[in-house]
């Protein structure tokens, strides 16, 4: 499809431009990739019909083999761009395994029928789009032609392979190969440096690099290096330093073959080191923007210089909170602890030489609000002074890099999560994904912002990326299963669930997790099951402390469900007594979650043993502690809470006083018509969504 000739025509208040690749709404303008605008012309021109997939890849892919990911991406975004006017201007549904169909909004169709006719552009101002759009190429060519001007010495460049859609790429440490501080400087800074500009590739993934040094450093074969990550290709190296002169090797590998497809060397001054940095960078971006093609990828701004140590300090200290994270599932409290303050030294060095580093900024704000800086768990403070003290160090983060991907996700993770500004919420981590398709912390968050206000069939695309970038993190574990939930598909999260307890056994969280999964379904024969396969098939009959005491909390929920609650009271009880304490400032995490999201727990468990008042009377602490922790437990979910507690009129209350709530409600029972979430209408009927799988198919 040629954009350049499409004229532009309107949907509704959205007014499209195909050949500036341009939406235009009240208030603002969005630019769509090529495909997606492709997408979006071949739907909008079918005037409602149904467009089937393989019509849809003819038209927008030329016809050549298209990964079902592919299509769903762009389908995904499209559908994104009905949310840019404040109202929805079109609905895409979704024709199980026929295709789609846009369908304008009712809302939208009066102004449609006003404006039916495409108002094509005239011939003058097609020409000047056409110069302006060459100008524009013009000038970009030059810049990376200067910016390349170092001796490169590419030894096989292979044809370009066909639109596959997007390809996952794993950076991987490089090696010294000789020993003097510049060898040691390039080694750890130029693959996180390569790292970070690819990242802001169209048409790439690039896994964490938490995951794949991770991986790296298990001496694996370069095959199952690439299956352990799932990427296609993975990108190595060396450096060498012999006096004056630097040479640097860096190949890219099939990984399913483990052969080496491209590969090119640097020899150079020792004394410009960021010349090096930069030629090495602008060579691979070069390669890979043939084999991507040209109009996926977009130019990537050079960097300001960086500390080699300030790399390697946040590296270490990215590392040390997951594995921290890990620690604290386990309840192993000392681990976690030492680790923190690891993190905190590193956090320190970082700050002490660049105060307003950014990345060093966000990670202590994530830090401070789960108590993992010493300064601030001496002080006692509650939650609500870290949330505060942490969107600080945000602000601070932003001032310092308007375009941090990081700090624009702590801060739409903050507006989500304390501030409830749902619609600012959205925007933040759009931009943030715009500037960083490959940021998986910000797929986690948005993910579960999409299962909050109930999109959840796009909860689940955002949790598949996420768990593609960076599939090692016990933590990215958690958002699909979760997301699966949202949308209603309880087995295939069930599946999820088991494969990663069996991997992980001393996990007390995701113990927790499951258990809440099936008390929540009223299925105690499941817990039961869940209780002997922990304690028997994974610890043979000698579970570790944290264990045994998630294995009797099963227990007492089975128990419950069969009309014996006195045990789970039990439980509850002395959980309670306990959580006074974090509000004000012992802790505000309890086995990695929030103590607000604790009681929310806890206030499921009373309802399901029979006492709606206890439940309601809990659920308000959670609440106010702005907790909205399980979203099929949420109002118009699969499994809300029981109608006895629904009864109370505290329960009725929360949801009516507070209107961030009653927009939150609004939004939730709005997907659920829309049927992107499973749940329950007010009239008592149960909805399915359309479903998306872990693997990304719909």
């Amino acid at each position: 499809m040629q954009l350049a000739q499409v004229p532009p025509f309107r949907l509704g208040e959205l007014e499209v431009r195909p050949a500036e690749r341009t939406i235009v709404f009240a208030g603002g303008r969005e630019i769509l990739e090529p495909r997606v605008m492709e997408v979006l012309v071949t739907l909008a021109k079918a005037d409602g019909r149904v467009v089937g997939r393989d019509e849809l890849v003819d038209a927008c892919w030329g016809g050549r083999a298209v990964t079902d990911d592919a299509v769903n991406r762009a389908v995904s975004r499209v559908r994104r761009v009905s949310e840019l006017h404040d109202g929805p201007t079109f609905t895409l549904e979704t024709i199980a395994k026929v295709g789609y169909r846009l369908v304008l909004a009712e809302a939208a169709q009066a102004a449609e029928a006003a404006s039916l006719s495409v108002e094509p552009v005239s011939a003058p101002q097609a020409e000047r789009h056409a110069l302006l759009l060459g100008l524009a190429l013009a000038a970009i060519a030059a810049v990376m032609v200067a910016f390349a001007a170092f001796i490169l010495e590419p030894r096989h460049t292979p044809p370009a392979r066909p639109d596959l859609g997007p390809l996952t790429l794993a950076v991987l440490p490089f090696d010294g190969v000789s020993k003097s501080d510049n060898t040691e400087f390039l080694a750890k800074s130029l693959p996180l440096e390569i790292r970070s500009r690819l990242s802001r590739m169209r048409g790439l993934r690039v896994i964490a690099e938490t995951s794949s040094f991770a991986v790296a450093a298990e001496q694996l074969s370069r095959q199952e290096m690439g299956r352990r990550l799932g990427a296609d290709i993975l990108l190595g190296g060396s450096v060498r330093v012999e006096g004056e002169i630097t040479r640097i090797t860096v190949e890219l590998v099939d990984a399913p073959s483990a052969t080496v497809a491209w590969t090119t060397d640097y020899n150079g001054d020792v004394s410009n080191l960021m010349a090096a940095e930069d030629a090495i960078t602008v060579a691979v971006l070069e390669h890979l923007a043939r084999e991507l093609g040209d109009e996926r990828v977009q130019i990537v701004t050079p960097r300001k210089a960086v500390d080699a140590e300030v790399h390697r300090l946040l590296m270490d200290a990215r590392q040390c909170i997951m594995k921290r994270l890990s620690r604290t599932f386990a309840a192993d409290q000392a681990a976690a602890e030492a680790l923190a303050d690891r993190v905190e030294q590193d956090l320190n060095d970082v700050l002490a030489r660049e105060p307003e580093n950014a990345d060093a900024l966000v990670l202590r704000a994530f830090l401070v609000a789960r108590g993992g800086i010493s300064t601030s768990s001496a002080q006692r403070k509650t939650i609500f002074e870290r949330q505060m003290e942490s969107k600080e160090l945000v602000n601070r983060a932003l001032r310092s890099d308007p375009d941090n991907p990081a700090a624009l996700t702590a801060l739409a993770e903050y507006q989500r999560r304390f501030a409830w500004q749902w619609k600012d919420s959205e925007r933040l981590f759009r931009r943030a994904l715009a500037i960083d398709p490959n940021n998986p912390d910000t797929h986690t968050w948005f993910s579960y912002y999409l299962m909050l206000v109930g999109r959840c069939t796009e909860a689940v695309e955002q949790a598949n990326l996420a768990q593609l970038l960076d599939p090692v993190s016990p933590w990215r574990q958690l958002v699909m299963p979760r997301a699966l939930k949202c949308q209603g598909s309880m087995a295939e999260a069930d599946q999820l669930y088991r494969k990663a307890l069996d991997a992980s056994r001393d996990n007390a969280f995701l113990i927790r997790e499951i258990y809440l999964n099936f008390l929540v379904r009223r299925d105690g024969s499941a817990l039961r099951a869940l209780a002997r396969h922990v304690r028997d098939d994974l610890w043979q009959g000698a579970p570790s402390a944290p264990v045994a005491a998630e294995i009797l909390r099963m227990e007492a929920g089975a128990a419950a469900l069969d009309g014996d609650p006195e045990a789970l009271f039990a439980v509850i009880g002395a959980d309670e007594d306990q959580l006074s304490e974090y509000m004000t400032g012992q802790a505000p995490t309890t086995l990695g979650r929030f103590t607000p999201d604790v009681y929310w727990t806890l206030s499921l468990e009373a309802a399901i043993a029979g006492r709606p008042g206890y439940a309601a009377e809990l659920y308000g602490r959670a609440i106010a502690g702005r907790s909205l922790y399980i979203s099929e437990t949420m109002p118009f979910g699969t499994y809300e809470f029981t109608p006895e507690t629904r009864a109370d009129p505290r329960y009725q209350a929360i949801w009516r006083a507070d209107p961030a709530l009653s927009e939150l409600a609004a939004l939730r029972l709005q997907a659920l018509r829309e049927g992107k979430m499973a749940g329950i209408l007010p009239d008592g009927r149960s909805t399915q969504a359309a479903s998306v799988s872990a693997g990304g198919e719909q």
